[in-house]
């Protein structure tokens, strides 16, 4: 029993505690909290509990845990199989699904925890005490109080061991919001759909209507023919409205939609906010809604009447069939959210080359962006852009032939980064936003008859055209132009069809819980 008594034991005890932090449990994402938060909390936990317990205690207490981290990273390792979240699915899998992943190394895991037990029980039969005085423990209490301070709340029970107790709790509980601050994508939704916004309307509308959001995807504003762009991307139609300067909620698809299409404001420490989205809004008032899309329906988990995707290599391919299914169901109050892939990497992938109006030599599958192409890869990324524009303008062709008020509101969810400065950046979601990956344009669309019967929130529109806007701007102006009245404690937000945007500090989220200002971009 000599190495149980010596000073190296608990070193190696705590180091087996922490695999789990630096490896599988690591927010690797850059949207997501700090993994320094979660390091520096777990380190908490674990010297604060072997300070109150003494490390014979702490020892017999702790070593399923540490049997269970070893579990977790043998199956994200390995297996390719995150544990946690199959807990989060024992009512839909069942617990076969978990003994399976990790069923190749049973026997391994068994002996392991022979050997912790044998490891425990030498310890509690050791003479040797571990004793900490109480200064040192009232000094980690301190510790305690200085990083619930300063760190985001999600830190706690995203920190391990923690993590695993409440991820437990969570799914006994049925509480979705938990798991979703737990493991971001789990597959579950947090929204609370029960929370309408309150919406009503002061005003009877007595004309079909039909509301459309268009999502893209890594366009630049600079890009766009309205905005500077180069001769030869597509130009939209001459009554859209566009908007060369607004900043996104983040630089990442998987933080800036959920806050877009939400109440809240960059900074939250959670990937998908509890409130309902907007849409919820538009339900409540007898609109049939529909979310077409490229990509995953979790990126934003949004409470629509109708989910719609489909294969295809184009947006205008994608998704143009969508809006004609959509467009002759027989409501006469419709809400389309599209979500569209316009520019995202790789570029190439995303236009027709025939229709190309930049010509690009090389084969840039496989390759990353490096300045002695660059040239050829903005040749790309404009093609990129051009195609989307050209979506767009489809789409706009397209819905201006439905009678009554038609209203289309488009922006970017992020921009994307182009080795623009000495930094060498390219793509987006980086540890770090940047200007480039964050301001993106928006676009507002209207036909004439919601022109005409509403030319003073029009005019308004035009006045914000030269604004510095941000993204949470755009939802209250989307339900703006449909009249809906909704409670909304966020005093940042403008809607652009009642209000000219003033002066103020715009910021965007930079990781959960975090977030940076325009000026430090």
């Amino acid at each position: 029993m000599r190495f149980l008594n010596s000073s190296l034991y608990p070193i190696l005890w705590f180091l087996l505690f922490m695999i789990p932090v630096v490896t599988t449990l690591s927010s690797v994402d850059s949207w997501d909290i700090s993994p320094w938060y979660l390091v520096a909390v777990s380190t908490w936990y674990i010297l604060f509990a072997a300070s109150l317990l003494g490390r014979n205690t702490f020892v017999l207490v702790t070593f399923p845990v540490v049997l269970l981290g070893i579990v977790v990273v043998v199956g994200d390792f390995h297996r390719n199989v995150n544990v946690l979240e199959l807990m989060t699915a024992f009512d839909t899998y069942s617990t076969a699904e978990l003994l399976q992943s990790i069923a190749p190394y049973r026997y391994w895991l068994v002996l392991l925890l022979a050997v912790l037990i044998f490891v425990a029980v030498g310890v509690r039969i050791s003479s040797a005490t571990y004793g900490v005085r109480w200064r040192y423990r009232i000094a980690l209490a301190a510790v305690g109080l200085v990083l619930a301070l300063s760190l985001p709340a999600s830190s706690w029970i995203r920190a391990w061991p923690a993590t695993v107790l409440s991820v437990a709790f969570a799914q006994q509980a049925g509480d979705q919001s938990l798991l979703a601050a737990l493991l971001p994508f789990a597959s579950v939704d947090p929204r609370e759909g029960s929370q309408p916004w309150d919406a009503r309307r002061e005003i009877e509308i007595d004309v079909p209507e039909l509301y459309v959001l268009v999502i893209g995807e890594s366009v630049r504003p600079e890009r766009l023919a309205e905005c500077g762009g180069r001769p030869g991307v597509h130009a939209l139609a001459p009554e859209a409205i566009v908007y060369c300067d607004v900043l996104a909620g983040s630089s990442s698809t998987y933080t800036s939609v959920p806050l877009l299409i939400s109440r809240d404001i960059p900074g939250l420490d959670r990937r998908i906010p509890r409130d309902a989205s907007f849409i919820s809004a538009f339900n409540r008032l007898g609109f049939s809604s529909w979310w077409l899309t490229t990509q995953q329906i979790s990126i934003a988990w949004p409470e629509v009447h109708h989910q719609r995707s489909r294969n295809g290599k184009y947006d205008r391919d994608r998704l143009m069939p969508l809006v004609e299914e959509a467009l002759a169901s027989d409501a006469t109050k419709k809400l389309l959210v599209l979500h569209a892939y316009n520019a995202h990497f790789n570029y190439a992938d995303r236009y027709p080359p025939e229709e190309a109006a930049f010509p690009v030599t090389l084969d840039l599958n496989n390759r990353l962006i490096e300045r002695e192409h660059l040239d050829e890869w903005w040749n790309a990324y404009d093609n990129a852009v051009s195609e989307s524009m050209k979506f767009l303008d489809s789409l706009i062709a397209r819905i201006d032939r439905e009678p009554g008020h038609v209203f289309l509101l488009y922006t970017s969810d992020h921009g994307e980064n182009m080795l623009d400065d000495d930094r060498d950046l390219t793509d987006h979601a980086l540890n770090f936003p940047t200007i480039w990956d964050t301001r993106v344009p928006a676009v507002v669309w209207a036909n004439a008859r919601w022109r005409n019967d509403k030319a003073e929130k029009f005019a308004y529109l035009l006045r914000n055209r030269e604004r510095p806007l941000m993204h949470l701007d755009l939802i209250p102006t989307l339900l703006g132009a449909a009249d809906i009245v909704y409670p909304d404690a966020r005093e940042l937000p403008v809607d652009l069809t009642t209000a000219v945007v003033g002066n103020r500090t715009r910021f965007v989220q930079k990781r959960l819980g975090e977030i940076v200002t325009e000026a430090d971009l």
